[in-house]
């Protein structure tokens, strides 16, 4: 069982701070490069303070004051000086992987935190929908393709990201307070041959 705990990787997203609701996941195969390209749209709402009444759970709606953590915190890599590249808002190219740096204040945008590995991210944006969604188990395929449709059709405006070791962080310039990130952000990804979270076999026909 040890050895198992030992091959989880390390669960880095901010979800105290906001929630992926549901997504649609765009994706194409290619056994020849062993690959999976794609998108992953993700509909997001601030984290709220469940509130239990009896046996379920509503969220409060109102809007409160939410902080995140400017902490950059990362393990140290097997192989590497302990030295990292950032890229972005955010100037950090002597942090030592493994300690803590209190980012000063005119940097701190807030940041989605996707946790994720052996991926590589082409784009992201900001899916400028007007309408908001919600999800249910009463909700029809003609709803669903409501969803799609409006995402299709909608604005996208670039958005700033940087890929790290076990997670993909995201930002809008501008932006310090979750509760005006982007509500729908669009991923553009492909998957590493190589990567230790996809693995790939061949069948009985060697194919």
């Amino acid at each position: 069982m040890d050895a198992d705990h030992e091959k989880d990787l390390p669960l880095l997203a901010n979800t105290d701070d906001i929630l992926v609701s549901h997504y649609i996941l765009d994706l194409s195969c290619s056994f020849e490069r062993k690959q999976f390209t794609g998108s992953v749209t993700l509909f997001l709402e601030p984290n709220t303070k469940p509130v239990s009444y009896g046996s379920s759970i509503a969220s409060i709606a109102p809007p409160r004051e939410k902080k995140q953590k400017f902490l950059s915190c990362e393990k140290k890599p097997v192989g590497t000086d302990g030295v990292i590249e950032r890229s972005g808002d955010v100037d950090l190219q002597n942090e030592v992987i493994g300690h803590c740096v209190d980012l000063p204040a005119k940097k701190r945008l807030f940041r989605l935190v996707l946790d994720a590995c052996d991926i590589s991210v082409a784009a992201v944006h900001e899916v400028a929908v007007s309408e908001r969604f919600t999800l249910s188990s009463d909700i029809n395929a003609t709803y669903y393709h409501n969803i799609r449709a409006a995402v299709e059709g909608a604005a996208r405006l670039p958005l700033g990201f940087a890929v790290k070791q076990w997670c993909v962080e995201i930002w809008k310039d501008g932006v310090a307070d979750v509760l005006d990130f982007p509500r729908v952000v669009c991923v553009q990804f492909h998957t590493n041959p190589s990567g230790a979270s996809l693995t790939w076999a061949r069948d009985q026909d060697d194919r």
